[in-house]
């Protein structure tokens, strides 16, 4: 102690004690306003980082103007999708026919409005069954793992081995193609690719803290698949959801384009029937093609902003 003592003491001896005492509060003070100063940085900056950002709001913004233009035709001053106009067959835009006519006089404008109907409901109806469908199997897999994941993602990899249209076209043959049988073929082709997001995206929650606490307090697997896992896998399945949508609609296209998607006025019956004109007539294709164009590019741009936004990792596939 007596050591301890003269330490003490000389260490005073050339030290104002007063200053030392006044001094380090203030310096750890300013340390400390530093430190907080950086992490409210840093929160700020991850902050603008998730925002959706104007490109998802102008997306948004696009596809739902398009989707009130289509499903709203009947009560718009349009005319007649199929009536034929024969003095004035693929007539370039005019005041009386805004963006032209078809081959057979059919105004493009009306046609080209009353022609989304069939491709975004069938887009919609396909997604919606291959997410329920695909995040069932996925969850399963990727949570239960054993036995049950080794067949669901055998049956994946099968289907993923086929080219999607080719087996599109098959499905036609056998099934039919009216609106909802199309629905039903896309749905199931939008299964497997499902699966593997779902899958994916289970197995990085799944081993989570709150996870792995849940079932150490004596929570059924069902309960925590259903009340843990399931919330944090719906962003990612959310916004892969709309870019489905998209792959559905171009999809129908490609089957109408040649000649086996439903029999309805469609943007892709469109663009088969406008082909034979084509070189002439660039503006018959062109339209039904730029509304194809304007909704697949806006479903994608808000769904890969979506997921930035939720951060979805692809990891793992």
């Amino acid at each position: 102690m007596p050591g301890g003592s003269r330490d003490s003491a000389s260490f005073t001896e050339g030290h104002d004690t007063d200053q030392l005492f006044q001094e380090a509060p203030a310096e750890l003070y300013a340390d400390a306003v530093a430190s907080v100063g950086d992490v409210e940085a840093e929160i700020a900056g991850e902050a603008v980082k998730r925002r959706l950002g104007v490109e998802f709001w102008i997306a948004t913004g696009v596809f739902v103007l398009i989707v009130v233009a289509v499903f709203a035709a009947d009560w718009l001053p349009l005319q007649d999708p199929d009536a034929s106009d024969k003095t004035a067959p693929n007539a370039t835009p005019s005041s009386d026919h805004w963006l032209g006519t078809d081959q057979n006089g059919r105004d493009l404008l009306s046609r080209v409005i009353h022609g989304g109907q069939v491709p975004i409901t069938i887009g919609f109806s396909a997604a919606m069954f291959g997410m329920v469908l695909g995040g069932l199997g996925g969850l399963v897999a990727g949570y239960y793992r054993g036995k049950a994941e080794t067949g669901i993602m055998w049956a994946t990899d099968v289907a993923l081995a086929f080219p999607p249209i080719v087996l599109a076209m098959t499905l036609v043959f056998f099934w039919g193609n009216d609106v909802w049988q199309m629905a039903l073929i896309l749905g199931l082709i939008a299964i497997p690719p499902v699966i593997r997001i779902a899958r994916a995206n289970t197995l990085l929650h799944g081993q989570r803290e709150f996870v792995l606490a849940a079932y150490a307090l004596g929570s059924s697997r069902r309960r925590i698949l259903r009340r843990d896992v399931l919330p944090n896998v719906m962003p990612s399945l959310v916004s892969f959801s709309l870019i489905v949508v998209a792959l559905v609609i171009v999809a129908e296209a490609s089957l109408a384009v040649v000649g086996i998607s439903v029999d309805e006025n469609t943007w892709g019956q469109m663009i088969n029937g406008g082909a034979q004109v084509i070189k002439d007539f660039p503006h018959v294709v062109f339209v039904p093609c730029a509304a194809l164009f304007l909704t697949v590019l806006s479903l994608n741009l808000a769904g890969d902003r979506l997921r930035a936004y939720y951060d979805v990792r692809e990891g793992g596939l």
